[in-house]
């Protein structure tokens, strides 16, 4: 089952995740930036730095990604799990969601905390003017008054 299993889930899967890659290697070629917080809003999601800290980890720079986001170790953790679960083991992975749940409310806590501490000024947690919120209210602002 466990083989076969995983190619059924990356059969099913296949597109959707290919449509996802092509669409952020869009947002990154169009507008420089693929978090859709900091397209919208301006300020950073509590995923952001993730990216930058998955390829510091590929560089072999443990330390670096652990301080740029320390979530990404348990992410990676809790996909192992789940991948055991499912394609070693052959059962639903219950292990996975209750990881990944503890994962995201670390993420949670973590991102209030940076927002206090670090926002706007210190990466990842950097106010990116160039928002469509303050184009709008820009365009707005112009319009109006």
């Amino acid at each position: 089952m466990g083989r076969h299993s995983f190619f059924n889930d990356l059969r099913q899967c296949g597109k959707a995740l290919l449509l996802f890659a092509l669409f952020m290697g869009l947002l990154e070629v169009l507008l420089g930036k693929t978090c859709f917080f900091r397209i919208l809003f301006g300020i950073p999601c509590p995923g952001c730095g993730l990216s930058r800290a998955a390829v510091l980890l590929i560089r072999g720079c443990f330390p670096e990604s652990l301080s740029v986001h320390p979530f990404l170790i348990p992410l990676i953790l809790s996909l192992a799990v789940g991948a055991g679960e499912r394609y070693l083991l052959g059962r639903p992975p219950r292990m996975f969601a209750a990881a990944l749940s503890l994962c995201f409310a670390g993420m949670a806590i973590l991102y209030i905390y940076r927002m206090r501490r670090d926002f706007p000024d210190t990466p990842p947690m950097l106010y990116d003017p160039e928002n469509l919120l303050a184009a709008f209210r820009t365009i707005l602002w112009t319009h109006f008054s």
